[in-house]
């Protein structure tokens, strides 16, 4: 015979869920404005009923319903709420049974209790400047069936893709919602439906409510999400990146269950990092939290004050910036008056708080089809396309969509290359969403919340363009962490304030030590002083961006004695870098050609034999 409650009594409301105590185990719900509310116990793995357990009125705090039972030695049963007679799921439930398949509504959801893993000792932090973050969709990442894995579409697709992202470079893996999101049926999920046809079509992206303690269980391969989901956190640590969960909650969610949550992920599957998103949200309050003083909080603002009284190094909190995306979209395509404004966002990193930088997120267009649309195509959204930004900041290079001129192809690839460039060699912390490293389009749709089909998938099946694309971005990469002057800490002053004969980053033009910064100027060329770094194996490097449709001359800032300036790296070029060592002297010591649309990097060789370049002189400049 199944097992019944035969005792219980008032318990502590103050901690919601089932939870174990020492007499026994507490169930403890939010009742809201319910006047009855009752506990409904099923035979686990099924829907069958065995018990409904009633609240009495002693049982009631505030708006919460609390009964212990003691002499429970375990809680052998799926379990429901009834709140007024309608059957509700415990928002802080750490199982959900009946949820299996992606898309499906479906019926007989149950909660379920599982007992906590040991705690996870934390793992140190990157510094923010030396984190590449990699954002993906655990779903779309591999359901391709281009992708190579062999568990298309789940968490242990991502396992099997790791070496892959080791081999990129990055160091960071972000999870788009993979807590047990409510992918259909939720209001608002289609702003511009036609009457009568409200709420129908799938959130494929999950930024939604849902169950914020769950593993989603579509995402699996077993039947067993929290296994397979701490493996894949541990796979991750082993491979050496850390791992960031995106959570949204809408404004019926409190704090007290936002920071529950987020202590759940951390505790149980040793989580590193959360972007939290939503509305009514004390961002001062998760900033403030002592239990996040080591873990990754990425959010959409933040002010100094929330800092007050930490200590300096510690710098945990990034703020994601789309101002970076848009000022370099627009300097990208050609804009005028954006110079000044691409400068600040190169340098861009606070001493409380990092920023994460990107040029294409999921929000958007993705890189490729940066350089291939002009206008939005969300028509298979079914609104008509007028959802999605109509604010792009986008260039088709002629002609929109898909092309075959070798012309068009060529420039569009010119623009990733310097639109990769840029994200990389900017201060800060970039972030690389998921395909743009190898072209992925998404069909100038802009807005693919609900495109669970290769529309929102990542497309494996690449072209050699696209394979050349892929090699320089593994190479952009590994050449940002080699020059660690494209991630100080902290952030460069322009300034010479060590008397190094240079300041740590100056900026020049046509003319040396003087940036054109009028609104028909296109163009910047940036110093970068070795000796403020005493990991940086350059003595200079210089990075110069023309993004005017015709070549451009920039000054060459005059080096030491015995320097001369030689090119590192070429976008105009089908190879973008040189060799290390084989770097070419550039025809002219005082002034360097760009191609149109093109970026240089140069950096400073010994003219003469014998001259020691990691020797820092201190000469003044010229």
């Amino acid at each position: 015979m199944a097992q019944r409650i035969e005792d219980s009594r008032p318990g502590f409301s103050g901690i919601p869920g089932i939870t174990r105590t020492v007499e026994g185990f507490q169930a403890a719900v939010w009742a809201k404005d319910a006047d009855k509310v009752s506990l409904l116990l099923y035979k686990k793995g099924t829907n069958e009923i065995l018990q409904q357990i009633d609240y009495p009125p002693e049982s009631f705090c505030g708006e919460y319903a609390s009964l212990v039972f003691p002499g429970l030695k375990t809680f052998p049963w799926d379990y429901n709420f009834i709140l007024d007679g309608r059957v509700e799921q415990d928002p802080y439930a750490v199982a959900i049974h009946g949820r299996e398949i992606f898309g499906e509504t479906g019926g007989g959801v149950r909660c379920g209790y599982q007992r906590s893993e040991p705690y996870r000792p934390e793992r140190e932090l990157r510094p923010p400047e030396d984190t590449v973050i990699y954002k993906l969709h655990v779903r779309g990442f591999t359901r391709q069936r281009t992708s190579g894995a062999k568990k298309k579409g789940t968490f242990q697709g991502v396992r099997e893709k790791i070496p892959y992202l080791c081999s990129l470079g990055v160091t960071a893996v972000e999870l788009m919602p993979a807590y047990d999101f409510l992918e259909k049926g939720e209001k608002g999920q289609g702003k511009y439906d036609p009457p009568g046809q409200e709420n129908q079509r799938v959130n494929y992206w999950g930024y939604t409510g849902g169950y914020y303690f769950v593993p989603k269980a579509s995402y699996c391969a077993t039947k067993n999400p929290r296994r397979e989901f701490s493996d894949m956190v541990n796979a991750l640590h082993d491979a050496g990146l850390e791992c960031y969960m995106d959570f949204f909650f809408g404004s019926d969610v409190d704090m007290l269950l936002i920071r529950r949550a987020l202590y759940h992920w951390k505790r149980e599957y040793g989580v590193d990092g959360f972007c939290v998103l939503g509305e009514n949200i004390s961002y001062e309050d998760l900033v403030r939290d002592p239990m996040f003083t080591r873990t990754r909080l990425i959010l959409p603002w933040a002010e100094e004050r929330f800092f007050a009284g930490r200590k300096p190094e510690t710098k945990n909190v990034l703020v994601t910036d789309i101002g970076f995306q848009c000022c370099v979209r627009r300097f990208l395509k050609g804009d005028e008056d954006m110079v000044q404004s691409f400068v600040e966002v190169n340098r861009r990193n606070p001493d409380s708080f990092g920023v994460v930088n990107y040029v294409a997120n999921n929000d958007g267009f993705t890189l490729a089809d940066t350089v291939c649309y002009d206008y939005r195509h969300n028509e298979d959204n079914g609104e008509g396309n007028r959802d999605g930004s109509a604010q792009n900041y986008s260039w088709n290079c002629g002609e929109e969509g898909p092309s075959r001129k070798k012309s068009v192809l060529e420039l569009r690839g010119r623009l990733m290359r310097n639109a990769m460039l840029m994200l990389l060699l900017s201060q800060g912390t970039p972030m690389l969403y998921a395909g743009d490293e190898q072209g992925n389009s998404q069909q100038g749709n802009n807005n693919a919340y609900c495109q669970d089909n290769p529309v929102g998938w990542v497309d494996w099946s690449k072209k050699k363009r696209d394979q050349d694309f892929l090699q320089f971005v593994r190479e952009t990469i590994a050449f940002r962490k080699a020059h660690p002057v494209f991630h100080m800490h902290p952030r460069p002053k322009n300034m010479d304030y060590k008397s190094l004969g240079a300041p740590d980053l100056s900026y020049h033009g046509s003319r040396a030590w003087y940036v054109e910064t009028d609104p028909s100027s296109r163009g910047v060329g940036m110093l970068y002083n070795g000796a403020y770094v005493p990991e940086e194996t350059e003595s200079f490097l210089y990075v110069v961006y023309n993004m005017y449709w015709q070549e451009a001359f920039y000054a060459l800032p005059r080096l030491p004695k015995g320097l001369k300036w030689c090119t590192m790296a070429d976008t105009a070029d089908a190879e973008v870098y040189r060799a290390q060592g084989e770097e070419p002297e550039t025809d002219d010591q005082k002034m360097v050609r760009l191609e149109a649309r093109s970026v240089k990097i140069l950096c400073a060789r010994p003219d003469v034999d014998g001259v020691d370049v990691s020797e820092k002189i201190e000469e003044s400049k010229a």
